[in-house]
């Protein structure tokens, strides 16, 4: 569920965030690095397109599906569930590896 860098990446951005995301802001969030970074305008695009339409047809119903998020498809809307919080320690370790020259 972990391995892909995808879902790691919108796992941690919506637990230091938990607030409702839409699907295209967390598309624009989980494109670098470093999550929380934002892009500008200009910087948006195709890539951005596959990265949304993985979210929608991948990523989120797994999430969901191990009911990790609420995915609200009308609203394209997505918050973690407080069972997400207990993966905070792995996704900080998984990060912390990745940095010190780690792979997935």
């Amino acid at each position: 569920m972990l391995r892909a860098d995808s879902r790691r990446r919108a796992l941690r951005f919506l637990l230091e965030d938990p607030n409702a995301v839409s699907v295209s802001e967390l598309a624009d969030r989980i494109r670098a690095p470093d999550a929380g970074s934002r892009i500008r305008s200009d910087e948006r695009t195709d890539s951005r397109l596959d990265r949304r339409i993985g979210l929608l047809h991948n990523h989120l119903p797994l999430l969901e599906g191990m009911g990790l998020i609420e995915f609200d498809r009308r609203s394209r809307t997505v918050v973690p569930t407080a069972a997400a919080s207990a993966l905070t320690p792995l996704l900080a370790a998984i990060r912390a590896f990745e940095r010190h020259g780690g792979t997935d």
